[in-house]
C-alpha cells in the first residue's frame, strides 16, 4: 500500500467523525439552549407578573406574532402579484380592525413603492421579502397605544416609513442601475421629504461597507448604537428597534429550524444572542430610551423579544 494512503477502516472511521462533527447532536442543542435561556429571564418575568402588567402584554404579544405567523403561511409559495395582494389585504384589515378606517391614501402609495423595490427579492423562508417590511408595518399598528404614537396621522407617517424602511439600502442592490441616492429621490417625489428624510435617517447600514473604514473603526453594534442616538426623528430610533429585536429576529428563529449543520445552528444562536446583547446595551442607554417612550416602550419591544427567543428554545427541544 501506498504510505500515503489511508488504510480502509482509518479512512471510513475518519470520514465518519467528520460526519459526525457536521451534524446537530442532542448534546449541541442542550448547550445552545442553555445559551438562550438568560435572554428569556426568569426576574424580570416575575417583577412584571406582581405589577400585573405581565398576563395581557405577553397575550398580546403572542396574539400578534400567531398573527405575523400565519401571514408568512399564507404567502409562502405565491406568485409575486398575489402575495403582495393578500399582504395588502391583510394590512388593510388590520388597519381597519384597529382604527376603524379604511387604509389611507399615504400608507397605499409607500406600499406599493416597497413592492416595486423589493419585488426582485425573496426572504430564505421562501416567501416575498415585502412580506417583511408590511410585518413591521404591523407591528407599528400593535404597538402605537403602548409606545406614544399619539395621533392617527402620526401613525400613518410611521407605518409609511415603516413600509419603506430598506428600500433606499436595498433598492440599487435589486436595481443596479440605481444609486440610493436616486432611490431617496424617486421615493421623495411618491411619498414626500419627511418620510424620505426619515427612512435615510434610519440607514443602519452605511453604503459601502468595508471592514474598519465603513464602521469607523467600531463593531457593527458599537456603530449602530451610536447611529441610534444620533438619530433626528425620535420615534425612527424605536422602529429600528421594532425591526432589529422583533422582525428580524423571526428570521434567525428560521435558521434555528432548518439548520442542517452544527456550524449553521451555532451560527444562528450566536445572532440570536448578539440581538439579545444589543438590546440589553440598549435598555441601559437613557438617551435611547427616552426616545423609545421611556422605559415601557423597551419593555413592550424586550417581550416581543423574550416570545420569539422561547419559539427557538422550543423549535430546539424538536431537534433532541
Amino acid at each position: 500500500m501506498n504510505k500515503s494512503q489511508k488504510p480502509p477502516r482509518t479512512e471510513a472511521l475518519h470520514m465518519r467523525a467528520s460526519v459526525d462533527a457536521a451534524l446537530i447532536t442532542p448534546f449541541l442543542v442542550k448547550q445552545c439552549m442553555a445559551k438562550l435561556e438568560p435572554l428569556v429571564g426568569k426576574k424580570k418575568l416575575k417583577k412584571l407578573n406582581k405589577m400585573g402588567l405581565l398576563f395581557p402584554r405577553i397575550r398580546a404579544a403572542l396574539t400578534e406574532l400567531k398573527r405575523q405567523e400565519d401571514i408568512r403561511k399564507k404567502v409562502v409559495g405565491l406568485p409575486v402579484d398575489m402575495a403582495e395582494e393578500v399582504l395588502l389585504t391583510e394590512l388593510k384589515a388590520y388597519y381597519f380592525q384597529t382604527y376603524a378606517y379604511e387604509l389611507p391614501d399615504e400608507v397605499l402609495r409607500a406600499f406599493r413603492l416597497a413592492a416595486f423595490y423589493h419585488r426582485p427579492q425573496s426572504r430564505k423562508s421562501g416567501e416575498i421579502y415585502l412580506t417583511h417590511p408590511v410585518q413591521c408595518a404591523l407591528l407599528v399598528i400593535h404597538l402605537s397605544d403602548i409606545l406614544g404614537f399619539v395621533t392617527l396621522g402620526h401613525v400613518n407617517y410611521l407605518i409609511a416609513v415603516m413600509l419603506c424602511h430598506d428600500v433606499i439600502e436595498d433598492g440599487p442592490k435589486m436595481y443596479a442601475h440605481l444609486s440610493r441616492e436616486e432611490v431617496y429621490e424617486d421615493m421623495k417625489n411618491q411619498l414626500g421629504k419627511k418620510i424620505a428624510n426619515a427612512v435615510r435617517d434610519g440607514l443602519t447600514n452605511p453604503e459601502g461597507k468595508a471592514g474598519g473604514v465603513a464602521w469607523d473603526g467600531l463593531s457593527k453594534h458599537k456603530w449602530q448604537l451610536r447611529h441610534l442616538r444620533e438619530m433626528k426623528e425620535p420615534r425612527i430610533t424605536l422602529l429600528k428597534l421594532v425591526d432589529k429585536a422583533v422582525a428580524n429576529v423571526r428570521d434567525v428563529v428560521d435558521e434555528i429550524e432548518n439548520a442542517q449543520t452544527a456550524a449553521e445552528l451555532k451560527t444562528a444562536i450566536n445572532r440570536l444572542c448578539g440581538i439579545g446583547q444589543f438590546l440589553e446595551t440598549v435598555k441601559k442607554d437613557s438617551q435611547i430610551t427616552s426616545a423609545a417612550n421611556g422605559v415601557d416602550g423597551i419593555l413592550m419591544i424586550e417581550i416581543l423579544f423574550k416570545m420569539v427567543c422561547m419559539r427557538a428554545m422550543s423549535k430546539l427541544r424538536r431537534k433532541t
